[in-house]
């Protein structure tokens, strides 16, 4: 028999996670300051002892140690957001996370596993470190729950690659976004001139039309590519480069919905402004949406059965005729 026992917060993560963290860490302390044994013999014989710990990085609850409300429960339970801790020093980080912050806690792991593999003494072992520190120095700037993500490549790491990039990456656009939409700033307003506005009505539909139709394909095409065939392993390059072209195109449509709504146009055509704002909005609604779709597929213990997703960007029931209508409007009152 053995002592399995854990802490509060713990029980989110299943046994298997567990054994396969310990092991990795070789059952001792990833605190570079302690690396205790958290394995040995207990006084009976046929017993063992273990105070080791399963610690999350990301706290598992409201109110616990470096929680993000943003993650999905089951990124909170996946190995990718686990440390092998003694209780000591588990106690420890989660009584002062802003000493003991996530970020730190990814590097105590991730050292701790190449200290590890150094020690096995395995030539091939040690190769493959130094070969996955180079890949992950192109990929420095997803943030080390997805880097963790590529170091372990648990099941249906793809989707949950494709779902941290996104939301790690999405977070600023997000949040200017809705200060947008709050009201909580405004840049200089734009004077757009009775005799410009037809021009600069055209190319905002053209500019709109442009990143609405390269979303599109990167969702419905490019991401899916990435991602591989049914039961071959995808490509994490294709994955992080494709994530990166959908955020790009995110913060041009927030650049494009700014310049829309900070314009001074003629009160001819001010019924026709008022229908191009909030169209990039509609748009980015569903772009934020992914991430979690794609988390809580995976975040079941064992997914199942088909999913289909397909972004699409439209334009609200009836808004081109009236649009159209305004138009013709504006252009008899000139």
């Amino acid at each position: 028999m053995s002592d399995t026992r854990q802490t509060s917060g713990t029980e989110r993560f299943k046994r298997p996670t567990t054994e396969t963290l310990a092991r990795r860490a070789a059952t001792m302390c990833s605190n570079p300051d302690c690396m205790a044994l958290t394995s040995g013999p207990a006084d009976i014989e046929t017993a063992a002892i273990n105070v080791g710990e399963a610690a999350h990085i990301y706290g598992a609850r409201p109110g616990s140690a470096r929680f993000d409300a943003e993650m999905s429960d089951g990124d909170r339970s996946d190995i990718t957001n686990a440390i092998w801790l003694c209780r000591n020093c588990h106690k420890l980080v989660d009584a002062d996370p802003n000493q003991f912050p996530a970020e730190l806690l990814f590097e105590w792991r991730r050292s701790h596993e190449r200290e590890i593999a150094g020690r096995l003494g395995k030539t091939g072992a040690t190769l493959r470190e130094k070969v996955l520190d180079r890949q992950l120095e192109e990929f420095s700037d997803c943030g080390y729950l997805a880097r963790q993500i590529i170091i372990d490549k648990p099941d249906f790491w793809e989707y949950k690659l494709t779902a941290e990039l996104m939301r790690h990456w999405l977070e600023p656009v997000k949040f200017r976004w809705e200060a947008l939409e709050g009201g909580l700033y405004a840049p200089p307003t734009h004077v757009v001139g009775r005799d410009g506005y037809f021009l600069w009505h055209s190319s905002q539909l053209i500019t709109l039309t442009g990143q609405v139709g390269a979303l599109t394909k990167l969702f419905n095409g490019e991401i899916q590519q990435a991602w591989g065939p049914p039961g071959e392993p995808g490509s994490v390059r294709a994955i992080y480069r494709t994530c990166l072209l959908i955020v790009e195109a995110c913060k041009r449509l927030l650049e494009w919905e700014q310049t829309v709504q900070f314009v001074k146009v003629p009160e001819a055509f001010e019924e026709v402004w008022r229908l191009l704002c909030g169209i990039g909005s509609r748009q980015m609604r569903q772009v934020f949406e992914v991430p979690t779709w794609l988390a809580n597929i995976f975040s079941a213990e064992k997914p199942s059965g088909n999913h289909h997703f397909s972004v699409v960007c439209d334009l609200p029931d009836g808004w081109e005729v009236e649009c159209q209508r305004a138009l013709q409007r504006a252009m008899r009152s000139v």
